[in-house]
């Protein structure tokens, strides 16, 4: 039998799959919805900056219960051929893959 746990998070990338609360919700929505800080960096790159700076509280869950495969062809990145980046196939430095 498998144990899922909670790892607090202080350096997340990517937003592949998350959760939040309605407190984090609305503190999330609180920021997005000030146009400057919006519309200056990616989405994933805002959730990260409030992480880091503690306006947002993060948890992992180990092991991961949902994993980004890149099996189909993108509709947003046309670089080779649509499939995405050289590391389509593995997870570098994750914690299900190899180093």
């Amino acid at each position: 039998m498998h144990q899922t746990t909670l790892h607090p998070s202080f350096a997340p990338k990517c937003t592949h799959a998350y959760a939040l609360t309605r407190t984090g919700a609305r503190r999330l929505l609180l920021y997005l919805r000030h146009t400057p800080f919006a519309y200056s960096r990616a989405l994933d790159q805002a959730i990260s900056w409030l992480i880091l700076s503690g306006k947002l509280n993060a948890f992992s869950v180990v092991p991961s219960v949902v994993v980004q495969r890149k099996v189909g062809w993108s509709d947003i990145d046309a670089s080779g051929g649509g499939m995405g980046s050289i590391w389509r196939d593995r997870l570098e430095n994750g914690v299900l893959g190899g180093g």
